[in-house]
């Protein structure tokens, strides 16, 4: 897996660091740690799975496993430093990581919690919370057959009423309104292609 830096809004990217990780195992469902300035994802399949902590300069930390049997797709770190992951909104794990905690690292995936993870997954804007324990996944805005194949691995929110998303085969990112700023999906640049990828920002970070 490498990592690189992406300006979401011009398309340019930038290699920070390769391989990250071990070098033979993928991440995924990652996030941005507010509380500690660190990207945290799934490294790793089912019970191949590990959490990894990775640093703005790519040097990263392999975690203990959160004791699944199934393979992250999906995740991200909400304000209180927890993290929430799922396999397609299926099955939920919550995985505490504020600083300095007794329980960091710890899994906590019977507890209810509130996640709010938003995806664009076939050209469809949903929302998931979790506050009635089910994490039922709501439609909101039906765009279509956008780019490429329409598979978008990277989807960054910014606190402007925006999705950003980066499709893999082609590498185009777009720009997709939540319903308070309208329904049309805009070009924002070409970025990167890739077989595969995923991402995480800072929801208060400027659009780079």
């Amino acid at each position: 897996m490498s990592l690189y830096r992406v300006n979401i809004t011009k398309g340019t990217y930038a290699l920070v660091k390769s391989p990250v990780g071990d070098g033979a195992r993928g991440i995924n469902a990652m996030g941005y740690n507010v509380g500690d300035n660190f990207l945290y994802g799934a490294l790793g399949t089912g019970t191949n799975t590990n959490l990894i902590r990775i640093a703005a300069s790519g040097d990263s930390k392999i975690l203990a496993s959160p004791n699944v049997t199934f393979s992250l797709n999906s995740g991200d770190v909400d304000e209180n430093s927890q993290y929430w992951a799922t396999v397609s909104g299926n099955q939920w794990i919550q995985v505490d990581l504020k600083p300095r905690s007794a329980t960091f690292g710890a899994d906590g995936s019977d507890r209810d919690g509130e996640p709010d993870i938003r995806a664009v997954r076939l050209g469809v804007l949903r929302t998931c919370n979790g506050s009635t324990g089910l994490r039922t996944w709501t439609g909101f805005t039906i765009f279509g057959n956008i780019a490429g194949n329409n598979q978008w691995g990277a989807v960054y929110a910014s606190d402007d009423g925006f999705l950003f998303g980066s499709e893999n085969k082609g590498g185009e990112i777009w720009r997709f309104p939540l319903p308070v700023k309208g329904t049309a999906a805009v070009k924002i640049s070409n970025g990167a292609p890739a077989s595969s990828n995923d991402g995480a920002r800072c929801i208060k970070a400027a659009n780079v």
